[in-house]
């Protein structure tokens, strides 16, 4: 189910509000080894995001995957009427074991951070100090409450 939210602006006289469709977990699963199944699996993602009417899509391919791949993929595959904004980013698996999505306006303020691109190479600290520190990033816990091996809970903490 998507995530929905409201952005309220306010300007001179009055606020405007309006709704925003937006899915921030997204793994496109590619089988980027074959040309055939991953045009026909793009083209099944971007009927899915219109029949969902889909605004925004953060695409978060984890990064013992192909992120990178995974996001240029998609937007190269995209269809010229999509209205879908998709936005870059990384599903980050920390030294700790925790999943913590990573995410930016543009693919090149992301995607050149190899310290996010290689599975375990920062703990969840200094992931997030690489995220406070520098403007272009943002972040988001993938799975805040669950008990296991991705979640930022553990037992007996």
């Amino acid at each position: 189910m998507p995530f929905l939210f409201s952005l309220h602006l306010l300007p001179r006289r009055g606020t405007i509000t309006f709704m925003i469709k937006a899915d921030y977990h997204f793994h496109p699963n590619f089988t980027l080894s074959s040309s055939f199944l991953t045009k026909r699996r793009a083209k099944n993602i971007w009927e899915q995001f219109e029949a969902s009417d889909l605004d925004v899509v953060l695409v978060c391919e984890h990064n013992y995957k192909k992120s990178k791949e995974a996001f240029t993929t998609l937007e190269r595959l995209r269809p010229a009427h999509s209205k879908t904004m998709l936005v870059p980013g990384i599903e980050v698996l920390t030294k700790d074991g925790a999943d913590i999505l990573v995410f930016a306006k543009e693919p090149e303020h992301i995607y050149t951070k190899e310290e996010l691109l290689n599975p375990g190479a920062v703990t969840i600290e200094e992931l997030l100090d690489i995220i406070v520190t520098d403007d272009h990033l943002y972040g988001i816990v993938a799975h805040p409450y669950i008990l296991g091996r991705t979640g930022i809970m553990r037992r007996g903490a």
